[in-house]
């Protein structure tokens, strides 16, 4: 199975960087890894230490990058999506605290990417809610309520959709 991304990448080279117990792997290794890792997000979980590795060392180099050239909107979305990814890794290995700082870094990015009201903020939203009622913390209601409010208000256009349903088995 072979991904395009900046080059070919195949999957088997993603499973090599996981499994590896390389740590001098460069900044373009661990992208590399990341890009290729958010089609494969079940895969690289299976590994959720690793993961964290990965998409630490993948924000890293995205923000360096942002500094050291010309500020991009394809970095933004770059940091947003590792840091979900970042988040749920988190969450696997029960870090919940650095899971939700992971969580708030992508939505602030997502708004500054897409604006307020978008299908992934409301995903955002309930994911980082369900953190929030595993640690039993009352924001999770907070938040799974403006992921209701984003989605309702996107359903008047659209239907309903499954995120929707999710999020009001949240609130209930």
């Amino acid at each position: 199975l072979i991904v395009f991304d900046r080059g070919r990448v195949t999957i088997n080279d993603l499973y090599q960087d996981i499994i590896s117990e390389k740590e001098t792997l460069s900044d373009q290794d661990f992208l590399k890894s990341a890009r290729v890792g958010l089609n494969y997000e079940a895969f690289l979980m299976t590994k959720p230490k690793k993961a964290v590795v990965i998409y630490e060392k993948a924000v890293a180099a995205v923000e360096k990058q942002m500094w050291r050239y010309w500020h991009r909107r394809e970095e933004d979305e770059e940091i947003c999506l590792f840091s979900e990814q970042l988040g749920k890794a988190y969450k696997e290995l029960g870090k919940y605290d650095d899971s939700i700082k992971s969580f708030k870094k992508a939505i602030d990015f997502n708004k500054r990417i897409s604006g307020e009201n978008t299908r992934s903020l409301a995903s955002l939203y309930r994911q980082i809610s369900a953190i929030f009622k595993l640690k039993n913390d009352d924001q999770a209601l907070e938040y799974a309520e403006k992921a209701l409010k984003i989605n309702e208000l996107l359903d008047k256009d659209h239907g309903k959709h499954p995120d929707t349903i999710k999020c009001l088995r949240m609130v209930a």
